[in-house]
């Protein structure tokens, strides 16, 4: 159990005593409330550097057999990624979308509640992860027929219900996504056995209306309609999960979107943002103000990296938000945008902003607020969502202590920058590459019949039998939220199942016993000790 010692052992959640004051009491029987405690009550407390739902994983700035070896990652500019390695990033990606996650999530398809019966759907690890956003964005979604006057099961279809979003729009949001991409690494270092994969950054900054990862080799160019070219592999992947007017942001996995992009379409957003702009947020010497939401009159760093602070006032500076409103598409909505790939490359960037930020002013964890925040974004918060638990003062601090680094900022000569260590190709990258040559060739060869049949793939969803590995395209598991790990101190879960396939949830958790391996218990930071954290 928990890997036994040295490695870790069981333990009680701790209860982080997060602050709900500020949340509307629509929203009291949310099942993220008190996270993860709604659903577990023991997980597994690692030791040393040893981390994972098991302590079966090593921290990410450490590797090796006792995880005692120092590793620092370092995520390079797009600018520099060479052709293979573009290649490889794309394969890697294919991987995560055929595999089965150890994890799975929880049902909120239409008609499911959250709270009141619990079920959970198995995932791909793409969609495992995408959904980790999406949870942690959507409205609360709950069976909530017993409130006068609501005649439908799922109170946030009325159009002015409260909402919560535990990943944006607060203190948070930089330090939310800082572990949403570890997180996303070290699933594709686990898939690759490839310790030094990162994602690089695309910086967009003064690029106008041109996108540099657009490009059929690999991200893919957009037709008229915003559908992706058929040259790029990509044009082939789905979104799930697209926020619709007036509808609930419950997410059915059978329904597939077509991923789309309709750069410089939104009025407000015509281009990408300015070098002024970024440099203006950099400028800002305080994180952010009360009441730590979106409506700061004062400039803060928080406030203008995320989008929300406009100096002068006619002028609107997004960053963060205007690079996704420029895309529209999948992109344009917190519940689908993590589907698009090209969502990973900008907030490799969004990051290196923090951290350029963080350098600069020496900016410590007694800077984020205890309380007054909204749910989600305090000092303690545990970040929503992750499995084992995350307190958010953690990463608050500079990279290279948390295991990576930039390309412009090393500070050694043996920091790592190829995204994939230079060797021979393997057997899946030449199918890869030869599969991706195959389809410029036919894009050439048909191009004057096909540049607007996109929409009438919507539903195809697999990619061509040359792209996978040794992998069935049935494995390609839909999808669906949260994160309950499965494999671990008396989880039962069979990796044959396949598609869309619900588990009672009876088989998955038991909060009255220390039978489960699954998060670890991390002590809340008080002032005393905030300024010396360590893993």
């Amino acid at each position: 159990m928990c890997g036994g010692y040295p490695r870790g052992r069981c333990s009680v959640i701790l209860d982080n005593n997060e602050d709900y004051s500020r949340a509307a009491p629509e929203t009291y029987e949310d099942d993220r409330f008190r996270w993860p405690l709604t659903f577990f009550r023991y997980s597994c407390q690692c030791f040393g550097n040893f981390a994972g739902y098991m302590c079966h994983q090593c921290l990410y700035g450490y590797t090796g057999k006792n995880c005692t070896e120092r590793i620092v990652r370092v995520r390079k500019d797009f600018k520099t990624v060479t052709a293979r390695e573009k290649r490889y990033i794309l394969s890697t990606f294919e991987k995560a979308r055929t595999t089965q996650s150890d994890y799975v999530i929880l049902d909120v398809t239409k008609g499911a509640d959250p709270v009141k019966n619990v079920t959970f759907l198995t995932a791909s690890v793409y969609d495992y992860l995408a959904y980790i956003h999406y949870y942690a964005s959507r409205k609360t979604i709950f069976d909530n027929s017993s409130y006068p006057g609501n005649q439908t099961s799922f109170r946030c279809d009325e159009p002015h219900f409260p909402s919560l979003d535990f990943a944006h729009r607060g203190t948070n949001f930089p330090l939310w996504h800082r572990y949403y991409m570890i997180l996303w690494e070290t699933e594709m270092q686990r898939l690759t056995g490839d310790i030094h994969f990162t994602f690089p950054y695309w910086n967009w900054t003064d690029a106008g209306v041109e996108c540099e990862v657009c490009t059929d080799d690999f991200l893919g160019t957009h037709d008229r309609r915003g559908g992706i070219s058929a040259a790029s592999p990509v044009s082939k992947w789905y979104g799930l999960c697209v926020r619709q007017v007036g509808v609930c942001e419950a997410c059915d996995p059978t329904v597939r979107f077509q991923l789309t992009r309709t750069p410089g379409r939104v009025q407000s957003a015509p281009r990408l943002p300015t070098a002024a702009t970024v440099n203006f947020a950099l400028e800002q010497n305080v994180y952010d103000f009360p009441d730590y939401t979106t409506n700061v009159p004062n400039a803060s760093f928080r406030g203008c990296l995320e989008g929300y602070v406009g100096v002068p006032m006619k002028d609107v500076y997004r960053l963060h938000n205007e690079v996704h409103m420029f895309f529209g598409g999948v992109l344009n909505s917190a519940t689908s945008a993590s589907w698009d790939p090209l969502f990973y490359f900008h907030h490799s960037f969004m990051d290196k902003l923090l951290e350029t930020w963080l350098r600069r002013t020496g900016a410590l964890p007694a800077h984020l607020p205890l309380t007054d925040s909204v749910p989600g974004h305090h000092r303690n918060s545990y970040l929503m969502a992750f499995f084992p638990t995350q307190v958010s003062a953690a990463y608050f601090r500079t990279s290279e202590q948390l295991g990576y680094t930039y390309d412009d900022m090393i500070t050694s000569p043996s920091y790592k920058t190829d995204v994939k260590p230079e060797a021979p190709m393997t057997s899946s990258e030449v199918k890869f590459a030869a599969a991706v040559e195959s389809s410029h060739l036919g894009h050439i060869c048909d191009h004057n019949h096909h540049h607007d049949d996109h929409t009438a793939e919507i539903s195809d969803v697999t990619m061509s039998a040359r792209l996978m590995q040794a992998v069935s395209i049935e494995t390609a598991l839909l999808l669906v939220l949260l994160l309950v790990v499965i494999s671990t101190c008396g989880f039962v879960f069979s990796r044959k199942s396949r598609g869309y396939s619900r588990v009672p949830s009876h088989d998955l958790y038991d909060n009255g016993h220390c039978n489960q391996g699954l998060s670890a218990a991390v002590e809340p930071y008080s002032d005393s000790d905030i300024e010396n954290i360590k893993r």
